[in-house]
């Protein structure tokens, strides 16, 4: 998920005196179709900076392929980062929303970025995938891979055990790490998305929320 907000006012008057107090208008816009959008978003008449927060996608989880194994592995929660990024009125400008990843399908979270001018961006790292059978567990989304002001990493999914699969990461907070899941319960405790939780046995895994916290693994069962 990408959203920015911007803060734009007129010039004061000058032919008055004392000048008339222009008020600052601020607006917000929340992107979270998955996908990269190439010159996507075009900055208003007089804003000249946005801020651009992001989230990574969640990682997805890992399936149970067989009944004498545990189910499969959460995923880990996406990352946030926040950036101030400079804009020029009128010019158009790159942002991607990364895709979440399956459950049931081992794949990491995409990450999410913001492009302003000079290639300046504010990029949070997606979530990796939690694996079959109660293999490792998905990691949450770092901040060594991301690029803001302000970033924080994802919560880590737990691994399948017995006959259950393991719950999915919260996504990071804009003021915390995501919490990490235990057993089935889905990551949570800050003020990211909780991750969605494991499924008890011959249960599908469950997507991860939006934004960004990862999916809970699938309970064991025969097939995939």
């Amino acid at each position: 998920i990408l959203i920015t907000g911007w803060i734009f006012s007129g010039w004061p008057q000058i032919s008055d005196f004392p000048p008339k107090i222009q008020e600052a208008l601020a607006t917000t816009e929340t992107f979270i179709t998955a996908g990269t959008f190439t010159n996507g978003w075009t900055a208003p008449v007089g804003v000249f900076s946005v801020t651009a927060e992001t989230w990574g996608g969640g990682g997805g989880s890992g399936g149970g392929t067989s009944t004498s194994l545990p189910g499969g592995s959460g995923g880990g929660g996406g990352a946030y980062a926040s950036k101030v990024i400079s804009v020029t009125p009128g010019n158009s400008y790159t942002y991607v929303v990364g895709a979440a990843g399956l459950k049931d399908g081992g794949t990491a979270g995409g990450g999410s970025s913001f492009t302003g001018n000079a290639s300046v961006q504010s990029l949070a790292c997606g979530g990796t995938s939690g694996a079959i059978n109660g293999g490792t567990a998905g990691a949450g989304g770092t901040t060594v891979c991301s690029d803001g002001t302000s970033e924080f990493a994802g919560g880590a999914g737990a691994a399948g055990a017995g006959t259950s699969g393991g719950g999915g990461g919260e996504s990071a907070g804009t003021t915390a790490t995501g919490g990490n899941a235990s057993g089935t319960t889905g990551g949570t405790g800050t003020d990211g998305t909780d991750g969605s939780a494991g499924q008890l046995v011959g249960v599908n895994g469950v997507a991860g929320n939006n934004p960004g916290a990862g999916a809970g693994g699938s309970g064991r069962r025969s097939g995939g």
